[in-house]
């Protein structure tokens, strides 16, 4: 049996919604999807309305969505070496700071120029300047979270993911601020780029399976 999509994503919210807007939301969609109101897809209306009524029922209570937004793959990851409270100002870091990239010679390019190219596995050890970011984007997750909290989170994270784009904590971290921030399509397109070279990660897993699109269903 296929795991039910995220709760957030059904009701076309975002994790940081108001219970009253949850409850707006809710007599649109339910509008929406009324069997009454799609008799040419009657089947599917029903499904919709018995998915919507089970996240509404879960999201309207306060113990139940607590026990939901907590669970162990709405956690942000945080590396061992990495902590919140050693943060060094992203500002120090600049691309003027970074050693420059020292040019092939005529040799290098002639036996590159021959080789059989290999797919190598992406770049997961982070920069010095990749751990910055990281601990920059766990500083601000770790305060109460609103929009510009996650946003500026997801510029740091964002940051890390591309310095070291095999680093499952850094691409999770930025799968879960758009999560987070309601790009879910955004969010799914991370968790998807770790499966890629890691198909193991039961966190991971999990959020591809909520996130999947209504058409994989």
């Amino acid at each position: 049996m296929a795991e039910p999509r995220d709760y957030y994503l059904l009701m076309e919210l975002t994790p940081l919604v108001k219970e009253a807007d949850i409850r707006k939301q809710y007599k649109v969609l339910a509008k929406k999807y009324h069997p009454d109101l799609n008799r040419d897809r009657k089947a599917w209306a029903e499904t919709k309305m018995k998915e919507l009524t089970e996240a509404y029922d879960v999201l309207t209570d306060r113990e139940k969505r607590k026990t939901y937004d907590t669970q162990p793959h709405f956690q942000f990851r945080q590396p061992k070496g990495i902590h919140k409270s050693s943060v060094a100002d992203p500002s120090e870091f600049s691309v003027k700071q970074m050693p420059k990239e020292k040019k092939p010679g005529f040799w290098e390019k002639f036996i590159k120029l021959i080789t059989v190219p290999q797919e190598e596995p992406p770049k997961a050890e982070l920069s010095k300047e990749g751990m910055s970011r990281m601990s920059m984007g766990l500083t601000f997750v770790g305060k109460v979270l609103d929009e510009g909290t996650l946003e500026m989170a997801r510029i740091e994270f964002d940051a890390a993911a591309k310095d070291a784009p095999g680093n499952k904590d850094a691409v999770y971290n930025l799968g879960l601020v758009m999560y987070k921030l309601g790009r879910f399509e955004e969010a799914l397109l991370s968790f998807r780029q770790i499966q890629r070279f890691d198909q193991k990660d039961p966190n991971v897993n999990k959020m591809c399976e909520i996130l999947r699109p209504e058409a994989e269903q």
